[in-house]
């Protein structure tokens, strides 16, 4: 691999529970590691540096909290939701029928 292609590989970032949290690029994760945040679960064949392979998925040190995410309430959201809900109604009425 080229090495501009190494660092923009995409690694997957654990929480301490094995919770996904995000996804960075592998110098970022590479950065975390070095510092102590993370720890490497999973990498792949090729190496950082001599004894570093580039990591695939990594794990925090720490638990970090992550705030649940809020949907807005916009016009598109709403319409949304009502769709999916008539869909799953359908297919039930389709079913008991």
């Amino acid at each position: 691999m080229r090495k501009t292609v190494v660092i923009l590989t995409p690694v997957l970032v654990l929480n301490v529970s094995y919770e996904p949290i995000a996804v960075c690029v592998a110098r970022r994760a590479r950065t975390m590691v070095c510092k102590g945040v993370a720890r490497i679960e999973e990498s792949h064949d090729c190496y950082v540096h001599r004894e570093m392979r580039l990591p695939s998925v990594i794990r925090l040190s720490e638990y970090r909290r992550v705030p649940a995410r809020r949907h807005t309430a916009s016009r598109k959201n709403i319409s949304c939701a009502i769709a999916t809900r008539a869909s799953i109604a359908r297919v039930r009425f389709r079913r008991s029928s």
